[in-house]
């Protein structure tokens, strides 16, 4: 009995250190190292529900890490990362992923053009891609000649032009043509027609001198009267959904500059990107991809870890490990599974059965202008748009 209590205070003092060494333990593990991802409208969802999975189950060594998404339009993120980042309460981003590359080139020039340094990497990868097309109400889709042959972005863009309007084929009853964009400022698809516009007056990728010729500024200009504008596409579909319900599918817009991705999600009755999610049944007439025969431009969605002083090495290497799940083998077979093609730009079985997609329609993407080409696109919109 003596011996025992003898041994006492010794137990005690081995069982107070090994509380105190599970308790480190889980303060260490608790001390997770956060990496904010800026992501555009039409994917933060999606990308949120990922991240949350793997800040679940995520192990990075004995430290552990987790990625917390935020929603910023593309083109307010660019803006913001250019002049410092100036958003009120977002973090800078650790990861940034813009619907698309054209935003990397943008940012690069307006940073050159303040005189600060570069903080995009060389060749941001891919996390999923997804075509610009034209989403064209069904009837007036066959009207131009779809499903049998390809349109031009010079022939969808001459009804543009045409004062006449659907008269160009024998359909007076339709009206003028009505062409429902974006802001280029903001928006990708509204940057991504508008080059589209400034290659089909030229057939060819635009270069610097395009923008102040007057023959293209006029072809341009005269696109830009035939727009339809909205905020975000989805708006734009929220009103055409709107115009189907009512059962005048064909009075709001005659075509939508989207992704490949949004005709899909239109289809099947839901409107996703803003915030303002709706989900319904089935529209009457449904959405037709239209791929430029061309060419067309295609949303990346890169994933953009910017060499700037706040990303340290931790959260380079949180990112890094995010970015191997987002390109793994599940992980794009989910993409793939909501109408993405995969990273490489591959198309899985979901765009291939559909009728109203098309998995070949995109085989020729169009390069991107030069970033002060395409600075001065996006700043030459202001002085073309149709005004109010």
């Amino acid at each position: 009995m003596e011996r025992l209590r003898a041994r006492e205070p010794a137990l005690l003092l081995t069982v107070l250190f090994a509380v105190a060494v599970v308790v480190s333990l889980v303060a260490c593990c608790r001390q997770c190292t956060t990496v904010t991802l800026i992501s555009s409208n039409e994917k933060s969802d999606l990308l949120r529900e990922i991240a949350g999975s793997w800040n679940r189950t995520a192990g990075l060594d004995v430290r552990c890490g987790r990625v917390e998404v935020v929603r910023v339009e593309s083109g307010r993120a660019e803006g913001a990362l250019a002049r410092g980042w100036d958003v009120p309460n977002v973090k800078p981003p650790d990861v940034w992923s813009p619907a698309a590359s054209s935003w990397t080139l943008l940012l690069k020039q307006h940073l050159a053009d303040r005189g600060s340094a570069d903080i995009v990497p060389p060749v941001p990868p891919s996390i999923f891609q997804s075509p610009l097309v034209i989403g064209m109400p069904e009837e007036m889709a066959r009207t131009i000649g779809w499903p049998a042959r390809q349109v031009s972005w010079s022939e969808v863009l001459a009804l543009a032009v045409d004062p006449t309007g659907w008269s160009r084929y024998s359909r007076p009853d339709l009206g003028p043509f009505k062409f429902g964009k974006t802001d280029p400022k903001v928006s990708t698809s509204g940057l991504h027609v508008l080059v589209g516009t400034y290659f089909a007056s030229r057939n060819r990728l635009p270069i610097e001198a395009d923008v102040e010729d007057p023959v293209v500024r006029d072809y341009v200009a005269a696109v830009e009267r035939s727009a339809v504008y909205g905020n975000t596409v989805a708006e734009l579909l929220r009103r055409l959904r709107d115009a189907d319900d009512r059962g005048q599918p064909l009075s709001f817009v005659s075509a939508i500059a989207l992704e490949e991705k949004q005709v899909w999600d239109y289809n099947r009755g839901v409107v996703v990107g803003d915030g303002d999610e709706r989900q319904g049944p089935e529209p009457r007439m449904k959405l037709v991809a239209i791929y430029p025969s061309d060419g067309t431009l295609v949303a990346d969605h890169p994933y953009v870890v910017p060499n700037a002083p706040w990303v340290t090495d931790e959260k380079r290497r949180v990112a890094d490990a995010f970015l191997r799940h987002l390109q793994s083998e599940p992980i794009q077979r989910l993409f793939e599974r909501q109408a993405l093609r995969d990273h490489l730009g591959h198309a899985g079985e979901l765009i291939r059965s559909s009728p109203w997609l098309s998995a070949a329609g995109a085989s020729r993407a169009l390069r991107l202008p030069t970033p002060r080409t395409l600075e001065r696109i996006q700043r030459s919109w202001e002085d073309l748009r149709k005004r109010a």
